[in-house]
């Protein structure tokens, strides 16, 4: 496809036309010789009209580009454009997050693909020393994870607080992402955080899918954490009976 323009020389106004792949590239007018910008086509211009955000504009609420929402929305096209214009493919918010990192939170594999292509980090990560896999255990995006291993990216990284994504897996994924990241490699005993185990975490957040698959693929149930609770613990001081029901069917310790 092409894309149709006019020069910007309003002496000249001669039509121009360039391929998609030139958008956002400058050339010269074969007429007046002007250096003039390739606008992006038109479902590029579309999306960026519904921005909100002027181009290299940071949004006062996080301090993301355009380079991180076109990620976000996995629009390959709209960061192509973007990036010809001179924006940075692992651009950072205020809170360090990069584009990288909002693709594989939405599970945008082809984006994921696209960003590693032009320069951007599997492994970058944010203030709290979250990666991409973290952010696609968060989200269950199995497929996300899976390419990013496969492009080199570790499966057991930390977090400042020592977490490792499958403590975010366990927190808010289900037992299918748990899979998942066991046959990736991840430890499904890992200690994070205060040494809470994935099954501490499950507890935590009442994450039962995640808790029964965890038990299933041999996880621990009588690990301690770093003040020496089970995961049983959590379980009673939140007054859950059918946990602690289910804990007790496991034959669980308890230190309460």
């Amino acid at each position: 496809m092409s894309i149709l323009f006019s020069c910007t020389n309003r002496s000249c106004e001669r039509n121009l036309r360039a391929n998609d792949d030139s958008s956002g590239k400058t050339l010269n007018c074969p007429a007046c010789g002007r250096s003039v910008v390739v606008p992006p086509p038109r479902p590029v211009q579309e999306w960026l009209n519904g921005q909100g955000l002027e181009l290299f504009e940071k949004s006062v609420m996080n301090g993301a580009v355009l380079m991180h929402n076109a990620a976000r929305d996995g629009n390959c096209a709209a960061m192509a454009y973007l990036l010809a214009r001179g924006m940075e493919v692992s651009a950072k918010a205020n809170n360090g997050v990069a584009p990288m990192h909002l693709a594989a939170l939405n599970g945008h594999v082809e984006a994921l693909k696209w960003l590693k292509a032009h320069g951007g980090n599997i492994a970058d990560t944010d203030d709290d020393g979250e990666t991409p896999m973290h952010c696609a255990a968060r989200t269950g995006q199995a497929q996300a994870m899976c390419w990013l291993q496969a492009a080199g990216a570790a499966i057991n990284s930390k977090t400042i607080n020592g977490d490792e994504p499958i403590h975010f897996a366990a927190a808010h994924a289900n037992g299918d992402v748990i899979s998942c990241l066991k046959i990736l490699g991840a430890d499904i005993n890992a200690r994070g955080g205060e040494g809470l185990s994935p099954t501490h975490v499950a507890v935590m957040h009442d994450n039962y899918d995640a808790l029964s698959r965890l038990n299933s693929l041999g996880a621990n149930v009588n690990i301690k954490n770093d003040q020496g609770f089970y995961p049983m613990d959590s379980a009673i001081a939140n007054g859950n009976l059918p946990l602690i029901r289910w804990f007790r069917a496991q034959n669980a310790k308890c230190s309460l």
